[in-house]
């Protein structure tokens, strides 16, 4: 969980820098102290071609975090799981090793624009990434990637609803609207007459038949419920208000 102690203070914690360095210090103290303890016990591995000591032997980790990080994150996002990794034969984990590299370039490029908008999301993918580092010490298995999957399931679920307001609505950052762009609806035109910041200020509603036909029921939204809505006589006007039943109206 370390990882997402400093995730949390590099991307969501607002306070000044030097600040939300002292805030982690009471953590890596903690971690600070299991270390100390867990060499004075003698604990660690060595030897062994299933598990390899970071603090023994750090270069040879570094060279199985290469191997094995990759195969963790496709166990992470993908299908087959990561346990099938030490089932295959050398070509077969090569291929297997390339194919986790290929996915992981698509990752990137699939999370990029949530990572560009969101704080939560850079939190949450390099709490992930960073997650994946000590379940390096062993052979790629699910069941290592506890962790890992909280940044996961996060991204995978910003990821869809960003997918889902793309779909639903429009970003005016990549397509701002312009005056005169209609929108043809049945039975009715929308054309926007003025635009503030990429956004309708003024729209036109242009209906096919009058008002005042019975194809058309007026409803407007008053607390938890649509009521109906009294047209105004021809040239009149009428302001509509957003009202709550716990709080004041809101134009």
């Amino acid at each position: 969980m370390g990882g997402y102690l400093v995730a949390y203070a590099l991307f969501l914690d607002p306070a000044p820098l030097r600040r939300r360095i002292v805030a982690l210090l009471p953590s890596a103290g903690v971690g600070a102290v299991w270390l100390v303890a867990h060499a004075f016990a003698g604990f660690g591995a060595s030897g062994s071609a299933m598990y390899v000591d970071p603090g023994a032997d750090p270069f040879r980790f570094l060279g199985v975090l290469m191997e094995r990080g990759p195969i963790l994150l496709w166990g992470q996002w993908a299908w087959p799981p990561a346990d099938l990794h030490y089932l295959l034969s050398a070509a077969g984990r090569g291929a297997l090793w390339w194919m986790a590299i290929a996915l992981a370039v698509l990752l990137v490029v699939a999370l990029l624009l949530i990572l560009r908008r969101h704080a939560q999301a850079r939190f949450l993918a390099l709490g992930m990434v960073l997650a994946l580092v000590p379940a390096a010490t062993t052979l790629p298995s699910g069941r290592l990637l506890i962790f890992a999957g909280i940044g996961g399931a996060g991204l995978l679920a910003l990821l869809l609803a960003q997918l889902l307001a793309d779909l639903l609505f429009r970003d005016v950052e990549t397509r701002p609207f312009t005056v005169g762009e209609r929108l043809e609806l049945t039975g009715l035109a929308v054309e926007i007459l003025r635009v503030e910041q990429g956004r309708p200020a003024e729209v036109a509603f242009r209906f096919d038949e009058p008002l005042e036909s019975p194809r058309w029921r007026w409803l407007t939204w008053q607390g938890r419920s649509y009521r109906p809505f009294e047209l105004p006589p021809v040239g009149g006007s009428a302001w509509l208000t957003l009202s709550r039943e716990d709080g004041p109206s809101t134009p």
